[in-house]
């Protein structure tokens, strides 16, 4: 016991008093908090100042209208594949999309072309623009228009109320859910924190005895 206390002792002294300790103990909780809310912001000011993206489009269908957004605009280009797809090759346009004619039940041999390799997000906003265009078409085919579509569509949000003994009291989990997860992090942080401050004491007791 008395050695015990002699080494917490120690460790306070040397460690714990120290004003890097206590700089370390307030900053860096909040370190990785504010290097995911720098992220945030880059990501969200390099998409307002991103330019849309031509991206070309040979469409055998004559019905694949895709929608122009903040992102990208399509150009639809005509003739020989063969002949279109060597003009893109010298291009400033970094994608080509095919879509040949393709039964609406099972839409397949649509080809994506690219000089550089596209990330997972851009071909899955690409994937999702080619969807909802058969989706529409499939409603036209159907007679069904989008309005009757979204009318069938029902959001409902369940009120939460907890039954006391005198009184009833609505409750909402989302706060509590946020506050577990965040007090989560933080409590990881903390334990490797101290975890290598003790390592480091343990090796300094060990090497200088």
């Amino acid at each position: 016991m008395n050695k015990t206390w002699l080494i917490f002792r120690r460790e306070y002294l040397t460690r714990v008093q120290k004003k890097s300790f206590l700089i370390a103990t307030i900053m860096v909780p909040l370190i990785f908090p504010a290097i995911f809310a720098i992220m945030v912001y880059a990501f969200i000011k390099q998409e307002e100042g991103a330019e849309k993206e031509t991206i070309q489009v040979f469409d055998e269908t004559g019905t694949m209208n895709l929608e122009e957004d903040g992102r990208y605009k399509f150009v639809t280009v005509d003739g020989n594949f063969d002949q279109i797809k060597e003009a893109f090759r010298h291009s400033s346009e970094n994608i080509l999309i095919r879509i040949p004619k393709f039964d609406l039940d099972k839409p397949q041999g649509i080809a994506l072309f690219s000089k550089q390799t596209p990330s997972m997000r851009q071909k899955e906003e690409l994937e999702k623009k080619i969807e909802d265009r058969i989706h529409d078409l499939k409603l036209e085919k159907f007679n069904i228009s989008k309005e009757t579509l979204k009318s069938l569509n029902t959001d409902i949000s369940l009120t939460n109320t907890n039954l006391g003994e005198t009184e009833d009291k609505e409750s909402n989990t989302g706060p509590l859910y946020i506050l577990g997860l965040v007090l989560g992090i933080l409590i990881y942080i903390f334990v490797l924190i101290y975890g290598m401050q003790i390592m480091l004491g343990v090796i300094d007791e060990k090497t200088s005895k």
